[in-house]
């Protein structure tokens, strides 16, 4: 396995790796411990259970990807057609990210649940889902509950309709 190959194809996630690690040591500084109870969660159970689950995983995507290319032996053909696999996965990462960014424009104008359900439609598609009940039911679905559980459960408002 050749490391320069290596770490072109991981690159993003050791950055993500390196930068979860920083951020787990400043946790301790950033969140201060619950003094009142020590029995409870702490202020500082949900970010560092956050950030240690992204490092687990990391973690297990560099080991998994490392194991899949000290054992399969590749044609240059089939380096070639991963190479452009490749490639347009990351055109479909820009156009999600440009996606996400619509639908941060577009939710206090048309409100939550609408903006959701079509970016999410629009992103399923992209991400190579082609079954029609999934593409539409999966996101209905979602966003509603996401949105009771919100509003109803929690008391946390959501943009609405303007119209």
């Amino acid at each position: 396995m050749n490391i320069k190959d290596y770490l072109k194809r991981n690159g993003m996630t050791l950055t993500l790796l390196v930068g979860m690690i920083i951020l787990y040591l400043c946790i301790p500084s950033q969140i201060a411990e619950n003094m009142v109870a020590k029995a409870t969660i702490s202020p500082r159970f949900f970010p560092t259970f956050s950030v240690l689950g992204v490092i687990v995983c990391c973690a297990l995507l560099l080991v998994f990807d490392a194991k899949e290319h000290i054992f399969s032996h590749k044609t240059a053909e089939a380096a070639a057609t991963q190479e452009k696999k490749e490639e347009i996965s990351y055109v479909r990462v820009v156009l999600v990210a440009l996606l996400l960014l619509a639908w941060y424009i577009l939710m206090p104008r048309i409100g939550f649940i609408i903006s959701t359900i079509v970016i999410m439609c629009i992103m399923s598609y992209l991400l190579g889902c082609r079954n029609k009940i999934v593409l539409v039911a999966f996101p209905v679905i979602f966003t509603l509950a996401v949105y009771f559980t919100f509003v109803e459960l929690l008391h946390v408002s959501l943009p609405e309709i303007l119209f």
